[in-house]
């Protein structure tokens, strides 16, 4: 074929709407791009939908078909869309078992943007029962110096007395109650949580700073809010 037929020639793809076909996309653009370069020249028609067209349907009945036999494909390949599909079902198991009353939320909280790394970090540490103060998932926790309980986050934000001071000056100014999970998660509660937070050390590090006592914040690690933040990379919805 000549330069001048393939310029004449159109090629009319069809792209069906469905947002987890993103790679497939991209790989026929990249296909597209190399025809391109080659001379062709390239028609792109979007198809609403499949119904009624033989081609399609046909392959529909071939899909089920194929789904319906016991016996699994020798050909068949691990996606990269199935893996990152795996690893979200078993995070949301995970998050389900671990934090039954909470609700997991790939979007990072708009009223988190403003709030310096290392206090985001440790309202999470606190919420999750995660922080440096807290043990190991292998380990048995300790008693709490008041003798009330085991020494946690959550005991050491809601209950324990030797906070008593620091929590009552905290709930002066925030909302809810302190008991459930969305009193951390309050926009209106965070500037008062970070004070508490940084005042006594809890979510920051091991050594918690109970009433009168030094309250120069002591970070596991540097907590300069000049620090780089993390790359959070895309957050779907």
């Amino acid at each position: 074929m000549s330069h001048l037929e393939k310029k004449q020639y159109t090629s009319t793809f069809h792209f069906f709407a469905d947002e987890h076909n993103h790679e497939y996309a991209r790989r026929t653009l990249e296909s597209v791009m190399q025809l391109r370069l080659l001379g062709w020249e390239i028609s792109t028609v979007w198809c609403p939908s499949h119904c009624h067209i033989p081609g399609n349907e046909r392959a529909d009945k071939l899909v089920k078909l194929g789904a319906s036999c016991t016996t699994p494909c020798q050909y068949s390949v691990t996606t990269k869309l199935w893996l990152l599909a795996q690893a979200r079902a078993q995070l949301l198991q995970r998050w389900k078992k671990e934090l039954p009353l909470s609700k997991p939320s790939f979007t990072f909280p708009t009223h988190l943007h403003g709030v310096d790394w290392v206090d985001t970090r440790a309202i999470w540490r606190v919420f999750c029962n995660r922080s440096p103060s807290d043990p190991l998932p292998n380990q048995s926790a300790d008693p709490c110096p008041c003798g009330l309980d085991l020494q946690t986050s959550h005991h050491l934000l809601r209950y324990c007395t030797l906070l008593a001071q620091h929590r009552s000056l905290m709930q002066l100014s925030t909302a809810g109650d302190i008991q459930s999970p969305s009193f951390l998660t309050n926009p209106t509660n965070m500037p008062s949580i970070q004070r508490f937070l940084r005042t006594t050390g809890l979510g920051y590090t091991p050594n918690v700073r109970f009433d009168n006592q030094p309250t120069t914040l002591q970070t596991d690690e540097s907590s300069d809010s000049d620090s780089p933040e993390p790359d959070f990379g895309v957050f779907e919805p």
